[in-house]
């Protein structure tokens, strides 16, 4: 297994937002549970009462995400697997957090070639202490 640069963001797959949603693509989900891309497209179209929540590029949020698994994880034995590692993950960060622990990740630059957020940001600054 190769060690991936963790300053390398794939933003095809992913997306997280400023205000910390989350997204992650329906192919991504697809390599990671198992589902067949069609099938995980067929039942986010399908009318089966359930709401899936998406962002402008058709990415799921994380509920979305879990609910798909959910329903895969009867009929594709990798999603179950893959349903094993999001529990895993999930209780190390709710461990994490309870025990006082916050995430330091840092966001990504303003888009300075907008005048606005260029200045809401310098203004953000100025009201932060020097490290």
């Amino acid at each position: 297994m190769t060690n991936k640069n963790l300053a390398t963001k794939n933003t095809t797959d992913f997306t997280v937002l400023p205000t910390g949603e989350a997204y992650i693509s329906q192919t991504a989900i697809s390599k990671c549970t198992g589902i067949p891309q069609q099938t995980i497209s067929r039942w986010l179209l399908a009318d089966n009462g359930l709401v899936y929540n998406t962002n402008k590029f058709n990415q799921l949020d994380a509920k979305s995400m879990q609910k798909l698994v959910i329903m895969g994880s009867s009929k594709y034995p990798t999603c179950l697997e893959f349903m094993g590692k999001l529990l895993e993950a999930g209780a190390k960060a709710y461990i994490y957090h309870e025990a006082g622990y916050t995430l330091n990740a840092q966001p990504a630059l303003p888009d300075f070639s907008n005048p606005a957020i260029a200045a809401r940001a310098w203004v953000d600054k100025q009201k932060k202490p020097f490290n």
